[in-house]
């Protein structure tokens, strides 16, 4: 029960942390966001190997070393990215819509690459979290409206995350949990550092690293969206099947709902309820099917 147990901590604290990014976002660019978030989830996991004794694993197969780092780059550098630019530019309620794509696209993968084998009661659950989801946050977003460029952002950022997770697992099977995180954001904030260093207008993006610069305010953020996200996501995948843990993960959406509420005062409506029911019952079904 391990791994279903993170999986639901990561969709509480992913929902709680797109909250505080929508919060903090106003005057940072999507690629400082996410340079700041990963340079303090690096601090802080630095700190964690050391308090526990551990380093990197030099004798991991090469294989496992390419898969960790070309997740992380597709995962991070390019998928964080795309997410928090489709979140500057529409609201959480409408971003997490789009997120039901996740669950069903790392399923898909999943089944597909990893030869992993749903059973009808896990799919059942899959379904009623999905529907849920999408009937809780589709409630009264009829006539919200969102450019098509944020729209196209948001939807790859989430098929990024899929193949990035998907391809993530063999390695993270055989890895130390915190040391695989660590590697995996290494190699994606070492690929965003070397993209946003060749642009013409880096100042206004590593703007963000500057003490007391327009990312000071998205700390607690970084914190919990990176940090404690990414291992409780991490975690979740190793210690249990991965189309479990996608569908799990999708919890974020209904949590979303209650912490949009009350962070950014958006709608809380009887039909969001009902949808946010149908899901949990949902997860359920799906901790027992596994």
């Amino acid at each position: 029960m391990i791994g279903q147990a993170l999986a639901i901590g990561c969709a509480v604290s992913w929902a709680l942390s797109v909250v505080l990014f929508k919060r903090a976002a106003s005057g940072v660019t999507a690629q400082g966001m996410n340079l700041y978030k990963n340079v303090v989830a690096l601090a802080l996991l630095g700190a964690t190997l050391a308090f526990l004794g551990r380093g990197f694993d030099l004798g991991r197969d090469p294989w496992d070393w390419a898969a960790l780092a070309v997740s992380g780059v597709v995962g991070i550098a390019v998928a964080d990215s795309l997410y928090l630019a489709a979140l500057r530019r529409m609201d959480a309620g409408l971003l997490a819509i789009l997120e039901c794509v996740y669950a069903p696209a790392v399923i898909g993968l999943s089944v597909w690459w990893l030869r992993e084998t749903p059973s009808p009661l896990f799919l059942a659950g899959a379904a009623l979290v999905i529907g849920g989801v999408a009937l809780a946050l589709g409630a009264g977003r009829r006539s919200a409206a969102a450019p098509l460029g944020a729209v196209a952002q948001a939807l790859l950022a989430v098929l990024c995350m899929a193949v990035a997770v998907t391809m993530a697992k063999p390695a993270l099977n055989r890895g130390d949990l915190i040391e695989v995180t660590t590697v995996r954001l290494l190699a994606g904030t070492a690929a965003l550092a070397l993209f946003v260093g060749a642009r013409r207008d880096r100042a206004r993006h590593f703007a963000a690293l500057r003490p007391g610069g327009a990312g000071r305010g998205l700390f607690a953020a970084a914190v919990v969206g990176t940090y404690v996200s990414m291992i409780l996501w991490l975690g979740g995948l190793k210690y249990t099947d991965v189309h479990t843990a996608a569908t799990l993960n999708q919890l974020t959406t209904v949590f979303t709902i209650g912490f949009a509420r009350l962070g950014l005062g958006e709608p809380l409506t009887p039909l969001r309820l009902a949808g946010g029911a149908a899901s949990l019952a949902g997860g359920l079904l799906v901790v027992s099917a596994s």
